[in-house]
């Protein structure tokens, strides 16, 4: 389907506003917002593939706090400098903690680069079932290779805490650039198919034949 950018600037904000509601209530916003049938079919669209993408590597705090009376797993101690962890990574930096886990900047000893070390989250750790279902995805995502898709080097453990070691990007999130300014409609075009482009391809090389959705985009 070929969207107009004027029509694009309608797809985003209705695909956000959509967002904010529960799932059931979707379909009903939806019809009662928008007349415009292709814009609707759009919006669909964007919200099933979000579904059923997943939100394992960009899970919010909200999706992982532990229940009401549950008790958390502590998260490892803090890294320090130069630790090593799995006999390769060392630690050159800490980079950021919150509901999505704790992230470290380490170097690969073993082939010279720079990665990204994400501990889990907790609440996921403690799950047998999600992280066996995680280690299965991970392999996967490994293989794929495509420039608008963050590559997953590895996965490990230390201190019995499950760690992704994935590859390191430098610069600002787009969350980040929206916030500083609002986008060109040319530029928002841009962004929206290299995501779709990265999304099509991990369906198509991973995805395609699995009988649930993946947990992580």
């Amino acid at each position: 389907m070929v969207i107009s950018p004027e029509s694009w600037k309608a797809v985003k904000e209705l695909f956000e506003a959509a967002l904010a509601k529960d799932s059931a209530q979707r379909p009903s916003f939806l019809r009662e917002r928008c007349g415009d049938a292709s814009v609707r079919a759009e919006v669909e669209r964007l919200l099933a593939e979000h579904e059923e993408v997943g939100t394992f590597l960009s899970t919010p705090a909200a999706g992982v706090l532990p229940s009401e009376g549950e008790a958390a797993r502590p998260m490892p101690q803090k890294l320090n400098d130069g630790d090593v962890l799995a006999g390769r990574f060392r630690i050159v930096s800490f980079v950021a903690s919150g509901g999505m886990g704790v992230v470290y900047k380490a170097q690969d000893t073993r082939l010279h680069r720079f990665v990204a070390l994400k501990f889990l989250p907790t609440e996921l750790e403690s799950d047998a079932q999600s992280l066996a279902r995680f280690q299965r995805e991970a392999q996967a995502a490994s293989a794929l290779n495509h420039p608008n898709i963050c590559t997953i080097y590895d996965v490990g453990e230390h201190e019995e805490h499950a760690f992704i070691a994935m590859e390191f990007l430098e610069g600002m999130t787009l969350k980040q650039r929206m916030a500083a300014r609002p986008l060109d409609i040319d530029v928002l075009l841009g962004l929206g198919i290299d995501i779709a482009d990265g999304l099509d391809a991990a369906h198509a090389a991973s995805f395609t034949a699995t009988s649930s959705p993946p947990m992580y985009s």
